[in-house]
């Protein structure tokens, strides 16, 4: 591979993090309707701090999901204990942005 390509693809590899970026959503008050989150979902837990989750469901008064790593650990916590939940989105305006400075940099080559 030629250096100037590898030293090209290198900007694509920081704008691969500017394309997302965590939206906090509110804490439900129990008695909660039922809400499916599919997503990563990083859950802040009183007891055990934040946890990267996906297959987060909220029922009535608890919280339903598994890790987002390989163990796939199952968890379950009263709404009363989850001080945060931040959804993992998509952003447009980033990615425009990225996407722009890499051709800039690929344009300058």
């Amino acid at each position: 591979m030629p250096k100037r390509l590898t030293l090209a693809s290198l900007p694509l590899l920081f704008a691969l993090g500017a394309c997302t970026t965590w939206v906090t959503e509110p804490v439900p008050a129990a008695p909660a309707p039922m809400r499916s989150m599919r997503g990563p979902v990083r859950v802040t837990v009183v007891s055990q701090g934040a946890i990267d989750m996906v297959n987060v469901v909220i029922a009535t008064d608890s919280l339903f999901g598994r890790s987002a790593d390989v163990a796939l650990v199952r968890y379950a916590f009263p709404l009363r204990d989850v001080t945060r939940i931040e959804e993992k989105h998509k952003n447009a305006v980033l990615t425009i942005v990225a996407a722009g400075a890499v051709v800039a940099v690929l344009f300058l080559l």
